[in-house]
């Protein structure tokens, strides 16, 4: 393989949809080469250890402090530090990027939440927004999202309900008591109009499998068991040692070179070991770098027929992102301070939310409106649930702790990002540590995402009174925090109203197209990643069909 000097297809990225492409496009017997700017992760990196109940003192000693504020838990060694991240360091204000290096990128350390899109997610009428509607809707992908689930095995439960459709599912871990607590407390502040069911989640659940759950609670600290799938113990395996498989790791993707033709001819790269300068030449060309990533390489390319960035006809690339508005409380459950029977702590979150606010909500807006979310629950390798009465003596801390432990939850709500022009990335003139330029990020909330976050919020606070948290406090949640970055490069079928057709191709180049969460038009309240795996499985099955004409 490593003979060719022509690809049929060079994929940008290992990530949700990188993956998917390449483990389909391989199979199908195109030529393939990855580009990954990081390398495979070693399971070391993920570490499941004994909770602080299995130790026998809770994780209290005689010198343990507690801390002023909680660490924010998205601080794994995999996230990129500022000199290699994409966007500038005065973004951060502004929003808050995540973004990880190595082959598999962000589902390294995901949750695993897999969840459908339902079919008025796909039109910004229903969701209450203003624009276009998306140029595909849910049939056309609802095949996609079956394939999706086969292939990365997600478990959950069949409830039939319009909003969150069913899919193909292993059967779930059961929902433990504070989901029950609090299942029934969102029943009774809803009226009914919010549901709680089983969450659908990218894990091995079943216990005669070698990688199945072994219910540390920690997936987004990720998984050495490799029960919650990734590119790279999943699909990976599968393909690596084919002949036209080609994984190049530690690979910059500079710029895209445009041809006469407006096609593109090859990427400019950069090894980020050696610093070597090279190129890389292919058939297609697929960018799946990431809603953030995609624009930035595009923006730094040059059109040689228009002279602007390359697939920025319409003016709209890096234009339009998103990320969903949510809100966060944490707190601890009274009713669960003297524990009972000992329940499975599973994989953290048990339990998935949805349905729609308004005046059962009570809220001052007058329309309703649809919100996801989940709990979190697991057993806390650190006892940062006693911060507040660090004024114990040390032998009462390991009492108390005895007496809440597995009693703390983190519940958080999202709506409907609301798409604007405003919100967008622009060429920054800070450079990585490569040399290449990033992006700044313009970011602010509408009027429209305050208010509902306002409801978010009095919703929340009365779940949480009612599922008997003694204390409820708000966690912050700042633009970016979600990791749901979509629209940079929307879908259209006007050319002048985005970046790509319906089957992902920039509509200003023959051989580019872009299959990541740049492509999403709007964003529901629901985690992104499933429909952007289904989107890169549909993309395959459009570009293997092409081959065979």
């Amino acid at each position: 393989m490593t003979n060719y000097k022509h690809f049929d297809v060079c994929i940008v990225g290992t990530g949700a949809a990188g993956g998917i492409l390449a483990h389909a496009l391989v199979r199908s017997g195109l030529r393939v080469v990855s580009l990954e700017q990081g390398e495979i992760v070693n399971q070391d990196e993920f570490h499941n250890e004994l909770t602080p109940e299995q130790k026998g003192n809770f994780g209290i000693t005689r010198n343990t402090k507690f801390p002023e504020v909680d660490p924010d838990v998205l601080q794994h060694g995999l996230y990129a530090g500022l000199s290699t991240r994409s966007t500038s360091s005065g973004s951060e204000s502004v929003f808050k990027q995540y973004q990880i290096y190595a082959v598999g990128g962000l589902q390294n350390l995901w949750s695993g939440v897999s969840v459908r899109f339902s079919p008025s997610d796909f039109s910004t009428r229903v969701l209450g927004l203003e624009g276009p509607d998306w140029p595909i809707d849910y049939k056309d992908i609802a095949d996609h999202y079956e394939a999706v689930e086969r292939r990365i095995v997600v478990c959950g439960t069949r409830e039939n309900l319009a909003d969150i459709p069913d899919g193909k599912f292993i059967p779930p871990k059961p929902l433990r008591p504070p989901d029950l607590l609090v299942a029934g407390a969102i029943e009774r502040c809803s009226g009914g109009t919010v549901k709680a069911v089983p969450c659908r989640k990218a894990v091995e659940t079943r216990k005669d499998r070698g990688n199945a759950c072994s219910s540390c609670g920690h997936c987004y600290e990720g998984c050495q068991r490799g029960s919650v799938y990734t590119f790279g113990s999943r699909l990976l395996p599968e393909i690596q040692n084919k002949e036209n498989y080609l994984l190049k790791q530690n690979v910059k993707v500079v710029a895209l070179r445009c041809g006469a033709s407006n096609a593109i001819c090859g990427l400019d790269c950069i090894d980020v070991k050696t610093l070597r300068r090279f190129s890389v030449e292919a058939g297609l060309y697929i960018m799946s770098a990431g809603a953030i990533e995609t624009p930035r390489v595009l923006l730094n390319s040059e059109s040689s027929r228009s002279g602007c960035a390359v697939a920025n006809g319409s003016g709209l690339v890096g234009r339009y992102l998103q990320d969903n508005p949510s809100v966060m409380y944490g707190g601890s459950l009274m009713k669960l301070w003297v524990r009972g029977v000992p329940y499975d702590v599973g994989y953290g979150e048990h339990m998935l939310i949805s349905g729609v606010l308004g005046d059962a909500g009570g809220s001052d807006v007058d329309e309703e409106f649809s919100v996801f979310g989940q709990l979190y629950h697991d057993f806390c390798r650190e006892p940062l649930y006693l911060k507040d009465i660090y004024w114990l003596p040390s032998w009462l801390r390991s009492v108390v702790a005895k007496k809440i432990f597995g009693s703390t939850i983190g519940l958080v709500l999202w709506s409907s990002a609301d798409p604007s022009r405003e919100n967008m990335l622009t060429v920054s003139d800070e450079r990585d540590c490569y040399g290449v330029r990033k992006v700044d990020v313009s970011y602010g909330c509408s009027q429209l995402e305050s208010a509902r976050m306002a409801v978010l919020r009095k919703f929340s606070r009365r779940v949480m009174k009612r599922a008997s948290a003694l204390v409820s406090v708000e966690l912050p949640r700042p633009p970016g925090s979600g990791i749901h970055y979509v629209g940079t490069c929307r879908m259209s079928d006007a050319e002048e109203q985005g970046v790509v057709d319906k089957n992902l191709k920039a509509h200003n180049h023959p051989n580019l197209y872009i299959c990541d969460g740049s492509v999403l038009p709007t964003l529901p309240p629901k985690h992104c990643t499933l429909t952007i795996m289904a989107l890169a499985d549909r993309l395959a099955e459009h570009l293997i069909s092409l081959q065979k004409e």
